[in-house]
């Protein structure tokens, strides 16, 4: 299969949104200031303030988008500040709470607590990752629990950061818990949470409209758990309907428990490509089929030096529906 990634990482996204055309920082040309303008004011409908930076784009005149660097730095640090509360403000109103859809499996935690391989070292209990894709949406849970090992643990595992796209998709939280010995500490404090617009690839001139919703949870120890869950709904509409992801089989520490789920329409074709792991995830069919792919007392893989960017050495699978290159250029056509 072939993915276009639509939630992933920034380095691994291949559609991004709202990016300036330009070629090694030169001056821009007629046509490539009409591309931008065009695909600009259509790739982000949903967002008031795009679209009057599109209008702004076509009442301004072609030397004025053609000046030096510092003068596009500024009409774009002019751009972030217009729209700085606006988007803050689509944030919060896509932040939600209640409990994970009866589609969701909540994971139980069993005797997981009991397993540590060496004190001071990170640990993950469980890592939980289900999506749900039907005709009108796709769904994706999220659930981690995290031990604080050591006190290099603490200031990272006691900030919860998640990302999502305000302009089309909503946050769900479901619960966010401090696990100590027998006791569970609720620890979502919604009056707490803050959703910031960061813009981390402002040097490259690319606008990705991403927010962070933050919570830094206080009273955190050595030997907590901390625990939480989420769902993000609603995918790019770029995609068109479309489904690309990936399945990571590996996480960046010790984990105990590690589990993808997927639940696909039986209609809809789905094609799977296999990288660097011989792991068939376990199917059953019904009106949906799930794929569910499981791990256990997973270590994580070093990384060499020197190793291209491009090689990505741990366990992964390509889930999509386009089977070749060809489907994706067919799919992108106008």
């Amino acid at each position: 299969g072939v993915t276009c990634y639509s939630h992933t990482p920034p380095e691994r996204n291949l559609l991004r949104r709202g990016q300036i055309l330009e070629k090694d920082r030169k001056k821009l040309s007629a046509r490539e200031i009409e591309n931008f303008q065009a695909n600009y004011s259509e790739s982000v409908p949903r967002i008031p303030e795009f679209q009057r930076l599109a209008k702004f784009c076509r009442s301004v005149r072609m030397p004025a988008m053609t000046r030096d660097c510092s003068g596009r730095l500024v009409a774009m640090a002019v751009f972030v500040l217009l729209n700085m509360s606006g988007l803050w403000s689509a944030g919060r109103e896509s932040v939600k709470v209640k409990a994970p859809g009866a589609w969701v499996q909540v994971a139980t935690l069993d005797n997981a607590q009991t397993v540590s391989p060496a004190a001071g070292t990170s640990i993950t209990l469980l890592d939980d990752h289900q999506t749900r894709v039907t005709d009108r949406s796709i769904e994706r849970y999220f659930r981690h629990v995290r031990v604080v090992a050591a006190q290099k643990d603490h200031s990272h595992l006691s900030q919860i950061q998640i990302e999502f796209e305000p302009s089309y998709q909503t946050l769900t939280i479901h619960h966010i818990q401090i696990r100590r010995g027998s006791s569970v500490i609720d620890a979502y404090r919604p009056g707490e949470m803050k959703v910031l617009h960061r813009e981390e690839e402002l040097d490259q001139q690319i606008f990705n409209g991403s927010v962070q919703a933050v919570a830094i949870l206080n009273d955190v120890r050595i030997g907590d758990s901390i625990d939480y869950a989420y769902t993000i709904a609603g995918d790019n509409p770029v995609m068109g309907g479309k489904y690309a992801d990936i399945v990571d089989l590996e996480g960046s520490v010790y984990v105990k428990r590690l589990r993808a789920r997927l639940l696909w329409p039986q209609k809809r074709k789905l094609f799977m490509r296999r990288h660097n792991t011989d792991l068939e995830p376990k199917i059953t069919a019904g009106e949906e089929t799930e794929y569910v792919w499981e791990r256990h007392d997973v270590k994580p893989i070093e990384g060499e030096d020197r190793v291209p960017g491009w090689f990505y050495w741990v366990p992964w699978v390509d889930v999509s529906e386009f089977e070749t290159w060809g489907d994706v250029v067919n799919w992108a056509l106008p």
